[in-house]
Order: structure tokens, then C-alpha cells, then sequence
């Protein structure tokens, strides 16, 4: 915590315009208190103005501004955590919407939890179609009979990685190149799979 200071005597105030706007709202002393994040980074500081000089806060005061710049600094931390994690979502799914690449995520159930465009697209559907269908349902059971093999593979905890021709239903025949990967929760317990699915229909023809 720093001391209350005379602006005209403060080395941060000297010779800059800071110190003008300060005289001319009638402030005479400062007293600051940094805000520093719980992991030690400074986020900034909360000041207090006084019209007299010298000035200091008592003790009760002191604790008070104290505890109100821990607060300001949790506030300012959570929040910059939340741009933070708002921008990483717009990146992935900037990400997964220009990829060539159709990504899905599927529970244990053999639900889709999470359709990208593209998988959607292929299908002729919207990703809010398909997300929490059956797999089952939305291939047809001949397509789901080439797929439940590896979808079983990828639960019992095994990468999968084959290409196949798989008959879909409504859209007829697609040679696919597929990666599945077991996904776990933060226990390490599997929860479902994420595929990794190419369209390499064209190619091969």
C-alpha cells in the first residue's frame, strides 16, 4: 500500500499533465493502493483524493482501502479471464467453421453433442438438427453399422483412425477419412469421442 503523497511533490506527478488536472480539481495529496491479481500480476491502482495536504487515512481506513483493492483486483482479474476465454471460443469456432475438416463430439450414448457446419452441410441439416440426435437416426443403420465398430474402439479408449465408405442416409454414398478420439473428463473418465472427419469422395473418384 502507498502513502499518501503531495501531488506537488510526488515523483509520479512531477512534470506531467496528470499533475495539472489534479490542481485543478482542487486535489492536494494521493493515497494509492496497487491491485495486484492473486497470481502476483499488478492490474492497476485504486487512489484516493483529498482536497488537504497533508493527508493520510487511520488505520481503520488504511484496511478498509485494503480490502476493497483485493476485491477491485478479483473483479478485474475474473473479468479479464472471461474476455480472455470469449475470445478463445471465437478463435475456435472461426476455427471449425473455415476448416475443410467436419468435426463432431458424441457421448457414450452415441449422441452428438457438438456438430461443425460442415458435418452438418454434408448431411444436408443444420449443426442444431443433429446436436443431441442419435447417430443411428441421423446416418441410417446401414451407415451406423460401417460406423459403430470404430465408435466402440474410441469409447473403450482407443484412437481410431480408418477411411471407409459409408452409406449415409439421404445422401447416399461418401468415402470418409476419419480420426476418432477418446474424450475424458478432468478425471480422466471417458465421456465420448471426437471425430475428425474428411470427405475424400472426390479424390477418390
Amino acid at each position: 500500500m502507498c502513502s499518501s503523497d503531495l501531488v506537488t511533490a510526488s515523483a509520479i506527478f512531477k512534470d506531467t499533465p496528470s499533475l495539472d488536472v489534479l490542481l485543478d480539481a482542487g486535489v492536494r495529496a494521493v493515497q494509492s493502493t496497487p491491485l495486484v491479481s492473486r497470481s502476483g500480476r499488478m492490474l492497476g491502482m485504486f487512489s484516493t483524493h483529498y482536497r488537504r495536504a497533508p493527508a493520510r487515512p487511520d488505520d481503520r481506513a488504511l484496511r478498509l482501502l485494503d480490502i476493497l483493492a483485493r476485491q477491485a483486483a478479483d473483479l478485474i482479474e475474473h473479468k479479464q479471464a472471461e474476455e480472455a476465454l470469449r475470445s478463445s471460443e471465437a478463435q475456435l469456432q472461426r476455427l471449425i467453421s473455415e476448416t475443410p475438416f467436419m468435426l463432431t463430439r458424441c457421448s457414450r450414448e452415441l449422441r452428438y453433442v457438438f456438430v461443425s457446419p460442415a458435418y452438418a452441410a454434408m448431411l444436408g441439416r443444420k449443426p442444431t438438427d443433429l446436436e443431441g440426435q442419435l447417430i443411428a437416426d441421423v446416418v441410417g443403420a446401414e451407415g451406423f453399422a460401417t460406423l459403430r465398430p470404430f465408435c466402440l474402439q474410441a469409447l473403450a479408449g482407443e484412437p481410431v483412425e480408418f477411411e471407409r465408405d459409408v452409406t449415409l442416409a439421404d445422401v447416399g454414398v461418401r468415402a470418409l477419412r476419419i480420426v476418432y478420439t477418446p474424450d475424458r473428463d478432468r478425471d480422466g473418465r471417458i465421456i465420448g469421442f471426437i471425430a475428425s472427419i474428411l470427405d475424400v469422395t472426390t479424390e477418390k473418384q
